[in-house]
């Protein structure tokens, strides 16, 4: 569904004790450096590259310059103690970043992720747009919020997927976004002209993106789906919506949506219909 429930930005951050979001966070980092670090990991971030933290997942931001180096460090600090003694000192140890956090979209990877912006900032320019929109808080930009929403998730998808290292996966997943809309696409005809077995295809997919070739074929046509029933709420056309999104019978959609949804299709978007735009 994609919804953002807050976007703020930082003009100086400092060292962020541990903590933790009930929703998808984007970080973007417009100046200064340093790493976000989770469950023993770390990720080094910079100028132009955004940070991915999945709902419920305890993290730190550490500016580089900083001094603090372990989790419980972090998790035994105190807000004034994070941000230096000295005012004078604002720009040591400190980055600056827009944040945008988003309930109800779907990620396969369930772990942090960072990565970079491309050469125009069209990311930075979505971020920007999403905040003086959120300030704005009136009915019209809850529509645009809605599609800064689906623009920042799809920034970040198609990242990551750039991001993946193996080539086969890159050329399954590529297939795959090539072809789902397609009802008569074969997915298990495509992989068995791999030269591999189907069980190290399997196990080599699920290692680079959690899911199996199948699951993300369907949870790829599901989550375009409920992005058609939500835009078409009461308008929306069962059968056409299925055949969009690759699915041969009405049916057999509305069972698998069911599945992963909780409701049928049809509920689904009247629900959504009835729902008041501010609240969107």
């Amino acid at each position: 569904m994609n919804i953002i429930v807050d976007v703020g930005k930082h003009p100086v951050s400092y060292l962020s004790v541990r903590h933790v979001q009930p929703v998808w966070e984007f970080i973007y980092c417009t100046g200064g450096a340093g790493t976000v670090r989770f469950d023993g990991e770390q990720l080094e971030f910079s100028r132009g590259m955004v940070i991915g933290i999945p709902p419920n997942q305890p993290y730190a931001l550490i500016p580089k310059g900083t001094g603090a180096t372990r989790s419980d460090e972090l998790s035994n600090m105190s807000t004034e103690e994070a941000g230096p003694k000295d005012p004078g000192t604002a720009h040591r140890g400190a980055f600056q970043h827009l944040y945008v956090r988003i309930q109800d979209t779907f990620f396969y990877r369930k772990r942090p992720f960072v990565f970079s912006d491309n050469r125009e900032e069209l990311v930075l320019n979505a971020f920007r747009g999403a905040y003086l929109h959120f300030l704005e808080n009136s009915e019209s930009s809850n529509f645009i919020l809605r599609a800064y929403s689906y623009l920042i998730v799809a920034y970040a998808k198609s990242y990551r997927i750039e991001q993946i290292r193996n080539e086969t996966v890159k050329d399954i997943l590529d297939n795959i976004h090539q072809n789902y809309s397609n009802a008569h696409y074969e997915l298990d005809t495509y992989l068995e002209s791999l030269p591999f077995s189907a069980d190290y295809i399997r196990k080599l997919f699920k290692r680079e993106t959690g899911v199996t070739p199948h699951r993300y074929l369907s949870d790829l046509r599901l989550t375009e789906a409920e992005g058609w029933l939500n835009s078409m709420g009461k308008e929306a056309n069962l059968t056409e919506i299925a055949r969009r999104c690759g699915f041969r019978e009405p049916l057999y959609f509305s069972r698998m949506f069911k599945k992963k949804y909780g409701q049928s299709p049809s509920l689904y978007a009247a629900e959504k219909a009835e729902q008041p735009h501010s609240a969107d």
